[in-house]
């Protein structure tokens, strides 16, 4: 009778095991197909991409795609004349609904969370731990060797100064608490509005909080192909950084903004009011 009953719980357990698993795949099933609409819309593809998925953290997913095109893309980033494209998107699962949310995403010539953009070639063929990601401007990678802790930013590359103790501006269910709406109004990139940040670096030094641009006068000025410059502060005011705005894109409720890497040749889209929690947007005097 025990062994009875015994085998009795097992093939119940593996009943509720198998309907889990089922319910996590269709889950995952739907998050990719949201994934591949929002690559399709936003990029303005005609035919399906290569896509690949990773997990950054327990519920946010790096998405990478590749699409070849015949012809050289233009208003989504970056010139690519060899007709490859590649790009990626950050999403936040929400299993529970089947829905996700769009943190960030973009296009390049190298892309963001790749061990491709840090410059120490040793570093770059290391075996690194995961990376931590908080939001799109504040990710690292922290390895370390018997000699130091090393912190490389996630999205640059760039050598960190260190991080024991950091703490996060807010915590990402807080973040982004909006699932987007796919219906998109507005595009608008200009790859003359492309500059440098670094050749003039009085941007370190000005106190330019108290005439940020607002939205209006942000798109404006992008629509009348002004010259904007974003300056922002992370890692709790430890790392200033500096990016042109070369354009945006506009849902139904919400605005994604292009900030374009010189270094990396890379255009990444990001949330306009994430990127207000950082900095601040300027004309280019």
């Amino acid at each position: 009778m025990r062994e009875k009953l015994f085998y009795l719980k097992l093939i119940i357990t593996c009943l509720i095991l198998l309907a889990s698993l089922q319910q996590i795949s269709y889950s995952n099933q739907a998050v990719d197909q949201e994934a591949l609409n929002f690559i399709m819309d936003s990029f303005m593809l005609t035919e399906e991409p290569q896509i690949s998925i990773m997990s950054l953290t327990e519920n946010i997913s790096l998405i990478q795609f590749t699409f070849e095109s015949s012809e050289t893309i233009l208003d989504i980033g970056n010139p690519i004349t060899d007709h490859n494209m590649q790009g990626y998107l950050v999403i936040k699962n929400n299993f529970d609904k089947q829905k996700m949310e769009i943190l960030e995403y973009g296009t390049g010539q190298t892309l963001p969370y790749s061990q491709e953009i840090i410059i120490n070639e040793q570093l770059k063929n290391e075996s690194l731990p995961g990376l931590r990601y908080f939001s799109p401007l504040e990710s690292y990678w922290r390895l370390e060797t018997t000699a130091e802790v090393i912190y490389l930013d996630g999205t640059t590359g760039d050598w960190l100064p260190s991080l024991n103790g950091f703490q996060p501006i807010a915590d990402n269910s807080l973040l982004y608490s909006h699932l987007i709406d796919y219906q998109l109004l507005n595009s608008h990139y200009n790859a003359n509005l492309i500059f440098d940040p670094y050749e003039d670096l009085s941007w370190l030094i000005a106190d330019m909080e108290e005439d940020g641009l607002s939205m209006e006068g942000l798109l404006d000025n992008l629509n009348n192909h002004q010259k904007v410059l974003y300056i922002g502060r992370k890692y709790a005011n430890t790392v200033h950084f500096a990016y042109s705005v070369v354009g945006y894109q506009q849902f139904e409720n919400s605005i994604y903004i292009a900030l374009y890497n010189q270094d990396l040749q890379n255009t990444r889209y990001i949330l306009l009011d994430q990127l207000l929690k950082y900095g601040e947007f300027h004309l280019l005097q």
